[in-house]
């Protein structure tokens, strides 16, 4: 339906049916399931202090994503920055899209054992962070070795200016979903909202200063700059905040060997792209990711790295199945 410029109408309905189409199916679904009748007086007092903290949450994450676009059109030297910015920023919302679908999965359970079983919270907690540690690792280190022909492949040649603000990107996804993962699966469980707004709330100043020094000088690279301090501020202020948590139930050791084992998946994917550098990007960002994902799963399971361990027990066991 969206073939030509003419077409922003049907890009707007379908814009509109993916994010709405959604809430209002299960909208109605849960209206067949659940009856509202003979619930009683509602004490809607109790959810206005932790809904007030997820107001300002939304608030501060919309103004210091979306001002980073807008600053760098009226900073930089020409509008083709802000095209370059905005394919580094689409590729960190894919990847941000996997991981916030991975995490939404994991909350409700985490909220519930963390009022009524610690034990299994914290077996919880050391599994969704070790897959998501795993995950976000390996995206932003495969973005650093494989930017170039990734941006060929999903764009064209016109677009090589953007291969460093999508290495940059990498960062940014890393330490924004780590602090995604702080914010709704320790903070929220544990009923403090308010530290997770603040840190969202000191992401805002932070980005308006980086990008008003940055822009002008750098564009897309300097907006890629920008969100990344941005993000690592949030990061770093949460990791404060949730340290007593994480110190009692993530292991030390097993991280080490999670960094490790990234490592060296990301230095045998570098001696690898040399050789591939000559053959079509397609081909060159596919057998890039074999050639990380299966150096990373052989090294993390010889050094005994809980997550892959746990990848390849459940692979082995789908393929007894088949």
């Amino acid at each position: 339906f969206v073939r030509d410029e003419g077409d922003y109408l049907a890009y707007g309905v379908i814009l509109a049916l993916v994010v709405c189409g959604n809430n209002v199916l299960n909208l109605a679904r849960m209206l067949r399931m659940v009856s509202f009748s003979g619930l009683g007086p509602m004490c809607i007092g109790r959810h206005l202090r932790p809904l007030a903290s997820y107001a300002a949450l939304s608030i501060a994450t919309s103004v210091y994503l979306v001002f980073d676009s807008i600053l760098l059109g009226m900073l930089s030297p020409s509008n083709v920055q802000v095209g370059f910015y905005q394919l580094a920023a689409k590729l960190k919302n894919l990847c941000n899209s996997v991981v916030n679908a991975i995490i939404s999965v994991l909350i409700p359970r985490l909220s519930y054992y963390a009022k009524n079983d610690l034990e299994a919270y914290g077996a919880l907690l050391r599994k969704g962070w070790g897959f998501l540690l795993n995950l976000c690792l390996g995206t932003a280190l495969y973005l650093l070795v494989y930017a170039y022909p990734l941006v060929v492949l999903i764009s064209s040649e016109k677009y090589v200016d953007a291969v460093l603000p999508v290495r940059i990107i990498g960062l940014v996804n890393l330490f924004s979903c780590m602090s995604y993962f702080f914010g709704l699966g320790i903070l929220s469980p544990l009923d403090q909202e308010s530290k997770l707004a603040r840190a969202n709330l000191t992401g805002v100043p932070t980005s308006l200063v980086c990008n008003l020094l940055l822009d002008g000088t750098l564009g897309a690279t300097g907006a890629a700059i920008s969100v990344c301090l941005s993000e690592l501020v949030i990061f770093l202020m949460q990791l404060h905040d949730c340290w007593p948590v994480l110190k009692e139930h993530v292991d030390a050791s097993n991280m080490l060997r999670t960094f490790t084992s990234h490592i060296m998946a990301a230095a045998v994917a570098f001696a690898a792209s040399l050789p591939l550098a000559g053959l079509n990007v397609a081909v060159q960002v596919v057998a890039g990711f074999a050639v990380y994902s299966v150096v990373w799963l052989i090294s993390a399971l010889i050094m005994g790295e809980t997550t892959a361990r746990w990848a390849f027990g459940t692979l082995r066991g789908f393929m007894k199945r088949k």
